[in-house]
């Protein structure tokens, strides 16, 4: 069974970009069905129950503990998996200790790491 099957993933960037990359890559995926969503802020999350967050970070010097603070208040306990261009590994550290459940680098993903990644995640939520 594909665990991509059914879920339901917010993509919280700002950036359209972004979202066209992770959508891109996720179409590449066969056999998945799963729902694509786009917010650029969480103000403008929609009404939907998701079952995984990809949460795009451009900026270093945000403060990490208040945006997964802010995360996890507003979406529950989801798995977040971050999206950067910062391949700093401090800095992919920091992320990871904040509650990234893994860090994805920008241009560098492909369908197998994100499968991969998404597998993961999702197992870790049914434990």
């Amino acid at each position: 069974m594909n665990i991509l099957n059914s879920l339901n993933i917010l993509i919280l960037a700002d950036i359209p970009e972004d979202y066209l990359e992770i959508k891109t890559i996720f179409k590449e995926i066969e056999g998945g069905k799963q729902q694509l969503y786009w917010s650029k802020s969480l103000t403008e999350i929609p009404e939907v129950k998701f079952d995984l967050i990809f949460y795009t970070i451009n900026k270093s010097d945000i403060d990490l503990s208040e945006s997964f603070s802010k995360l996890n208040c507003v979406l529950g306990q989801l798995p977040i998996i971050a999206l950067t261009s910062n391949s700093d590994l401090n800095f992919t550290i920091k992320l990871l200790e904040h509650g990234a459940k893994d860090v994805l680098i920008k241009g560098d993903l492909n369908k197998a790491q994100l499968y991969k990644t998404v597998f993961i995640a999702c197992d870790k939520l049914k434990k």
